[in-house]
């Protein structure tokens, strides 16, 4: 989409970066498998449950790296029935490469209605 004034196009003086959401929901298992294409950072990571966890279960936010599975990480994972909450946030600027696979997965054992989002924001041009 292009901007014009006066039949001229403007210029932006700056791109604006391009931001991606990646999602899953469900009373079920949640597994997230999201291919990186670009240079990206995480901004955050939400988690929503219904219902509180009772049964200890993780959610893990975990790198596939391009690289060599050496390189693979574990960012964060965290024990939802450990902290006897709905909500969960994550804001670490975790950075990803192109070629890598951001997966996230979480048994939900006590089958709550769970809502998972993660906003990644390009860092490349």
């Amino acid at each position: 989409m292009s901007c014009f004034v006066n039949g001229q196009p403007i210029v932006p003086t700056a791109v604006k970066p391009q931001r991606f959401r990646v999602s899953a929901t469900g009373a079920g298992a949640i597994s997230i498998s999201f291919p990186i294409t670009c240079e990206v950072v995480m901004e955050q990571m939400t988690v929503h449950l219904n219902t509180a966890a009772t049964t200890s279960a993780k959610i893990n936010l975990k790198r596939d790296a391009v690289d060599l599975p050496a390189y693979d990480t574990l960012y964060r994972s965290e024990d939802l029935a450990a902290i006897n909450a709905t909500d969960f946030l994550c804001i670490v600027p975790f950075r990803w490469s192109k070629g890598d696979v951001l997966l996230c997965d979480y048994a939900n054992p006590d089958a709550r209605t769970v809502g998972v989002v993660i906003w990644l924001v390009q860092v490349d041009a």
